[in-house]
């Protein structure tokens, strides 16, 4: 038996992913990561590596022959590239993996808002649930919502005072006071999210902010209400809040948007999921 160190290697870089994937499920961390309607699929991911790997592990003693035929039999043959490209290669692919069991993922936050803007002005989040099919129904039975609990949440949301925005219909409810403003001004108002500032903002406002994920962090969205009060610029950008007020109108760049006129602002803990998602609706019943 020969033992093949670039086989072996190989299998080494695919347990490594496939560990990788359960481990940030393990953690959560995979909410940083996508929208959590699609776990299953990473899930699926990770038992493709793992299957791989087994398969990877035959190839790793090969049965040891005196004359070489033209099939693989573990020698060079003088076809191999050179060390220094292979070890470009597996650099390449292993980075992903050092940085990942290295690193936690990290939270976007107000830097990375000022390079994507704010999305103030009405945005159609709360009529892009995602449709799914009965071949994947069953792997988003956690992630979906009848469209009769749907228009029932957005019902009870549209009548309640104070509105409380609530991250599972976060989105839907931003979508909903943004499109319909005049429907909603004069009404309290309870939501949570972290202070950003953009250069166009008066002194005493701040956009409370939340990212929103339809797919993965690589098409984070920002989202936010204008919010203002008397001493709002010493709220370091980043900070999370809590804040109570009454919805009203404002012109931000020639847009008549909802401002928040906070009554009361409450510093908070970093929620375990920053994120917001849209909601995903189940047609069938």
């Amino acid at each position: 038996m020969v033992f093949q160190p670039r086989q072996f290697l190989h299998a080494v870089i695919l347990a490594a992913f496939s560990g990788y994937i359960f481990k940030i499920h393990h953690t959560g961390e995979i909410r940083r990561l996508i929208n959590p309607k699609y776990e299953y699929m990473s899930l699926i991911a990770a038992g493709v590596f793992t299957l791989l790997f087994l398969i990877q592990l035959t190839r790793v003693w090969t049965i040891h022959k005196e004359k070489c035929g033209l099939s693989s039999c573990g020698h060079d043959h003088g076809r191999s590239k050179p060390f220094l490209i292979k070890m470009i290669h597996f650099g390449v692919i292993s980075l992903p993996l050092i940085t990942g069991f290295t690193f936690a993922p990290a939270v976007l936050n107000s830097s990375v808002a000022a390079n994507k803007g704010t999305m103030l002005t009405k945005t159609d989040a709360s009529n892009s649930g995602h449709v799914t099919t009965p071949g994947i129904e069953k792997g988003l039975e956690e992630s979906v919502i009848s469209q009769t609990a749907y228009d029932r949440k957005m019902t009870r949301f549209k009548h309640s005072n104070p509105l409380v925005m609530k991250d599972d219909m976060f989105a839907e409810y931003y979508g909903d006071i943004s499109e319909n403003l005049d429907d909603y001004a004069g009404k309290e108002i309870i939501v949570q999210g972290f202070v950003h500032k953009e250069r166009a903002l008066k002194k005493q406002q701040i956009v409370l902010s939340r990212f929103l994920i339809t797919h993965c962090i690589a098409d984070a969205s920002l989202i936010g209400f204008l919010a203002e009060w008397d001493g709002a610029h010493y709220t370091a950008p980043d900070t999370w809040l809590e804040i109570k007020g009454t919805i009203g109108k404002a012109s931000f760049q020639g847009s008549t948007v909802p401002v928040i006129k906070v009554k009361q602002q409450t510093v908070i803990k970093e929620p375990a999921h920053p994120y917001v998602y849209p909601a995903t609706i189940q047609m069938t019943e």
